[in-house]
This record gives C-alpha cells, structure tokens and sequence, in this order.
C-alpha cells in the first residue's frame, strides 16, 4: 500500500509551478514546454526549480496538451489539471 502512495507523489509540487509561473509568464504550452526543457538541458536556473522538477513538469504539460487541455492562466489551475484534483 505504501509502494501505490508513493508512485502518486510528484516530483514537483505547487510552490515550484507558482514560481516557475511567476518568472515565465507563460502564455501557452509551448511556451512552457520551452523553457521547462531548456531547464533540463542547461541546468541554468537561479535555483527556481531543479533539473528533475523541470523534467517532471513538462511531461506534465506535454501530457496535458495531447490530452487536449487549454493552457491554465494560473499555477493553481496548472496544478489541479496536473494532479487530477
């Protein structure tokens, strides 16, 4: 049982998608989806998220946008359609 709870835990959580919301200002996917993967291939953040935090985020939204989802205008909202909550 243990083992199920902690598949679910992600590998980022909503205080990193406000900041990342707050220094991108994204307007879109895909402006999300570039620079959370230039994140993971440069590792050149002031420390706003870590290189596995990115990675797990834009799968997120990469999963999100197949699904057909519109872009969330706020972290929360990115947050709920991430987690399913």
């Amino acid at each position: 049982m243990a083992e199920k709870a902690k598949a679910a835990v992600k590998a980022y959580d909503i205080s990193d998608v406000q900041a990342v919301y707050r220094y991108v200002r994204p307007s879109s996917w895909d402006d999300l989806v570039q620079w959370l993967r230039r994140e993971e291939e440069t590792n050149a953040q002031a420390k706003r998220i870590t290189v596995d935090e990115a990675r797990a985020m834009r799968q997120d939204c990469e999963r999100l946008m197949q699904q057909g989802r519109p872009f969330p205008s706020t972290p929360e909202e990115f947050w709920r359609l991430a987690t399913g909550r």
